[in-house]
């Protein structure tokens, strides 16, 4: 199941059981889940080769149960997976939202300036119209890079007015000036890395969910293979602990 379900599968076969988890606060807050599944990968691959000869040991339901658990650890491992590259997702829209706030902020103030060097006469007002006309992300971040040398080039006109902005959020300083290009580059760069997130899921969220089933189900599955291989006379391979996903976990 592990290598013929894709992540996004394998996370709709789970989607209900993951969001019925009651989240408890603090619990594996860092959960790293491909290095999980890379250690949990080679223990299932042993466990899937077997798993008709370790599941013949049980009577039918608790064969029905090792079945169970072997299918939902998979899952689980693959959905992961899944949500860790959501969550990139995710982060990179909040990513360039903010930059797009940082932007938008700072393109205001310089408007306002461009409107007091316009109705003095300093820059045309066919230059000014271009220049509010953008109205996209790429639009915003080269409006900022229009206006930056415009604004520090007639500083000396716009600084005496900034006392009579009654709206601090609206006054011009040296220093947000000099900010514009790294704000319009910022932007630019977000928006070039963005995928947009799959569905309303919060992904962090979902993933400390995830761990919290994983975690259990695993332990549950590895004290039944012990049991099972006990069973079929390999007490040597039925006393070795099998790693914990939290030891995995750790790893590295």
């Amino acid at each position: 199941m592990a290598e013929t379900m894709s992540g996004e599968q394998a996370w709709e076969a789970v989607r209900e059981r993951v969001m019925a988890v009651e989240q408890v606060p603090g619990r594996l807050p860092h959960w790293r889940f491909q290095q999980s599944r890379t250690g949990l990968k080679a223990e299932l691959a042993g466990i899937g080769a077997r798993r008709g000869e370790l599941g013949g040991v049980w009577a039918a339901d608790h064969t029905a149960r090792f079945e169970g658990l072997l299918r939902s650890v998979e899952a689980l491992s693959l959905a992961g997976v899944w949500g860790q590259t959501q969550l990139a997702h995710q982060t990179s829209a909040r990513t360039v939202q903010e930059a797009v706030d940082r932007v938008m902020g700072l393109r205001q103030r310089g408007f306002r300036g461009l409107g007091v060097l316009e109705s003095v006469g300093v820059v045309p007002r066919e230059e000014a119209v271009r220049i509010r006309q953008g109205t996209g992300f790429v639009d915003a971040a080269s409006d900022l890079q229009a206006l930056a040398p415009l604004l520090r080039a007639h500083w000396a006109l716009l600084e005496p007015v900034q006392a009579h902005v009654p709206d601090e959020e609206l006054r011009l300083t040296p220093e947000l000036i000099d900010a514009m290009p790294q704000a319009a580059a910022d932007l630019i760069g977000a928006d070039r890395g963005h995928h947009a997130p799959a569905g309303e899921v919060d992904w962090y969220d979902a993933l400390r969910r995830m761990a919290v089933l994983l975690e259990g189900d695993w332990n549950q599955l590895r004290a039944m293979t012990s049991g099972a291989l006990a069973a079929l006379g390999e007490v040597d391979a039925a006393l070795t602990v099998r790693p914990s996903v939290l030891a995995l976990d750790r790893r590295g």
